[in-house]
């Protein structure tokens, strides 16, 4: 009986030990290691950027149809700056009316509305439609080219370079997949976007022409709103997927897998590898005053200090109570003081240890006193300390 005991003690311990080693096991695999059949893949937190998982993340491919992606970013940067509107009209040139592929079948000098438009590119994956979107807002295809290209470099898409707008293989069109996930980033800060790449159904021409979303994920994957599919000889299948379960948005890219199982798959897999994994932790939003500083000299005595945007970190699961965060702040500042002007820095900490920082800025400008004025001020200041 006593070596019965120990014989299922030692069993026990042996399973416990191979548990934890496969754990550990699986942790790093997961970490570094995932089995991807796809040529580059790409994982990161939307919020922070932060990178996740990666294969091949910076090799230039053929991007296919997530091209579409910086069609569709274009166009919804221009409707928020006012250059166009979705209830414009666009008419069809003879041009995209040409364009083979995935389309919607345009005929030259039909007319449709920009949000249709819209529609056909990122739930029907339309390259006769993108070619029309372009053309609208830049005038021809050549000059939204050079508009795609020059907002790749601002963004830092430092491995991309397109040639058309809708992503059929052409010489030197090529986008990484570290890339894609740069310029998707920037796409679901659109919410007029992603209501369109959610979208699984639509109904065009007044109902004559029926679009079903080729992201099948956003039946399968909870979470999925977006964005896009993509398929050439050259690409191979390619897939840019957008999820969000609470404060976390995750970015999945992968390029040039085998089919489209495969894909959809990976993409999951690598959602599912986030998810379980990290955690986006709001630290605090832009725009906000987050703390004052006094200004000499200046028409008022202080100046509010405020985040440019919201402040984030990506952490591991069970780590969000672990973060702190304190704020640094210039002791005055004389006037003239600018609107944005760099006054301090928030620190994120976790266990002491910083793994983030951000600028803090002037909320307004402060304009400073001439000589008259600032008798006055001293005058007041002097009649108020012996009243």
């Amino acid at each position: 009986m006593l070596r019965a005991g120990i014989m299922r003690r030692l069993a026990a311990c042996v399973v416990a030990c191979i548990l934890i080693v496969s754990s550990a096991a699986a942790s790093v695999a997961a970490q570094g290691e995932l089995e991807l059949q796809s040529r580059g893949a790409i994982l990161i937190d939307a919020t922070t950027g932060k990178e996740l998982y990666a294969k091949n993340a910076d090799d230039p491919m053929p991007p296919a149809s997530l091209t579409k992606i910086m069609t569709l970013y274009l166009a919804f940067k221009a409707i928020e700056e006012g250059q166009v509107s979705l209830s414009d009209t666009v008419v069809t040139s003879p041009e995209a009316a040409s364009l083979g592929g995935s389309q919607i079948w345009l005929e030259p000098g039909e007319e449709m509305s920009l949000r249709d438009m819209l529609l056909a590119v990122a739930v029907g994956s339309a390259n006769d439609a993108s070619v029309a979107v372009g053309e609208h807002i830049a005038g021809t295809r050549a000059k939204f080219v050079e508009l795609m290209n020059e907002t790749a470099r601002e963004l830092g898409m430092t491995n991309t370079s397109f040639r058309n707008e809708h992503g059929q293989d052409e010489e030197g069109h090529l986008m990484s997949p570290r890339d894609v996930a740069v310029i998707s980033r920037y796409a679901v800060k659109y919410p007029g976007l992603l209501e369109m790449t959610s979208t699984w159904e639509e109904y065009l021409r007044g109902g004559d022409l029926w679009l079903v979303n080729t992201n099948r994920l956003l039946k399968h994957f909870p979470g999925v709103d977006g964005l896009k599919t993509g398929w050439t000889n050259q690409a191979g299948y390619c897939l840019a997927a957008s999820a969000k379960r609470g404060d976390t948005r995750l970015i999945a890219v992968v390029m040039g897998a085998p089919n489209s199982t495969v894909r959809f798959a990976e993409v999951s897999k690598l959602l599912t590898y986030g998810f379980a994994n990290f955690v986006t932790v709001p630290v605090a939003p832009g725009g906000e005053p987050l703390g004052e500083v006094t200004v000499h000299k200046g028409r008022v005595d202080e100046v509010a200090v405020v985040l440019l945007e919201d402040l984030a970190v990506t952490v591991e699961k069970g780590a969000a109570e672990d973060i702190r965060h304190r704020i640094e702040l210039a002791s005055a500042v004389e006037a003239p003081v600018e609107k944005g002007q760099p006054l301090g820095t928030i620190v994120v900490e976790r266990e002491g240890e910083v793994i983030e920082e951000a600028t803090l800025v002037a909320a307004a400008g402060v304009e400073r006193l001439g000589l008259w004025g600032l008798f006055m001020k001293t005058l007041r200041a002097v009649l108020t300390f012996y009243r």
